[in-house]
């Protein structure tokens, strides 16, 4: 699974307001017997969206400090290719499944973080580029560092995922290069703002791309990861109850009771592609299944539907 190192982003600006003193300030005897509330509607208003944003543009990213940082991600690339070059193609595959190589597990890649959180945040949240980012970000892109938007106004610098995949691709078995070039395919986030934020085509469309690579690696040794990762999408696809994709209908007593007329309609899609394989056989099921139940939704459906998925542990 993807290595992420998850920041969650400050709040740069509190605006302070003070109201103005008066000249008895302090004398007791001289406050008033009551306080007209309706008077704090004169008090000045601020602007925090815009505080933050000018606050954020004064900040500038030491270019010297990142340079220093990414020196270990470079050191740290060009020992791999000394080690992949002199290894054969099993070593290099041991090798890829260590993931010692990587520069995302590191202090430095910790402090490279902080170190950009301001122009992160600026770029993400504010659209505001500025020319000295530039140059910042090319370098990030040399070093194979990306800026991911997790959603909720949170963001986070992350590893392009077809990074290593090229580095290791000369080097490695066919078996692993498979593997490596679908695990790179399927790096994106699924879920942002709770909600699935990849379509149901998609998530189809990997899963049959995971049932052909075990199909040609029977004997894999990433069989694991990819079970995980095909149920998880599975799940996804057919069962998804985050807040805002919730594909459920519910009673008053808040139960579910059956699904969404979308989902179905999405569903039905699925099944003109994909035939004879057993994603398209579980996709099927679920059809087949709800129509037997009259479209109502019982947990035992959908136990049975992701226990179909279990093919893929085999």
């Amino acid at each position: 699974m993807k290595i992420i190192l998850k920041i969650v982003l400050p709040l740069i600006l509190l605006v302070a307001c003070q109201g103005k003193k008066t000249a008895n300030e302090g004398n007791a005897t001289d406050l008033p017997d009551s306080i007209d509330y309706a008077l704090t509607d004169n008090e000045p208003e601020y602007d925090t969206y815009t505080d933050e944003r000018d606050s954020l543009m004064n900040i500038f990213v030491n270019k010297e400090a990142v340079i220093l940082l990414l020196n270990k991600e470079k050191q740290m690339r060009e020992a791999l290719v000394h080690q992949l070059k002199n290894m054969t193609p099993e070593q290099a595959d041991t090798l890829f499944r260590s993931k010692s190589y990587f520069f995302g597990t590191t202090p430095e890649f910790t402090a490279l973080a902080e170190e950009l959180d301001p122009m992160i945040t600026r770029i993400v949240n504010f659209n505001e580029i500025l020319p000295s980012d530039s140059t910042i970000l090319k370098l990030l892109k040399q070093s194979g560092c990306v800026i991911n938007d997790i959603g909720e106004g949170m963001v986070e610098p992350d590893t392009d995922p077809y990074y290593y995949y090229h580095i290791f691709k000369p080097y490695i078995t066919p078996e692993t290069e498979h593997f490596a070039r679908l695990k790179a395919n399927t790096n994106t986030l699924i879920y942002a703002d709770a909600a699935l934020v990849v379509e149901l085509d998609t998530l189809y469309d990997w899963c049959l791309k995971w049932e052909e690579f075990i199909t040609a690696h029977p004997t894999t040794v990433y069989r694991s990861e990819v079970s995980e990762n095909y149920k998880a999408y599975i799940s996804s696809m057919l069962f998804c109850n985050m807040d805002n994709s919730n594909v459920f209908e519910y009673d008053d007593n808040g139960d579910r009771i059956g699904f969404r007329p979308f989902l179905l309609s999405n569903v039905r899609k699925l099944k003109k592609t994909g035939k004879g394989t057993k994603t398209h056989a579980i996709i099927l099921k679920f059809l087949t299944t709800l129509n037997e139940q009259q479209y109502k939704y019982t947990k035992g459906m959908e136990e049975r539907i992701m226990e179909a998925a279990n093919w893929i542990n085999n």
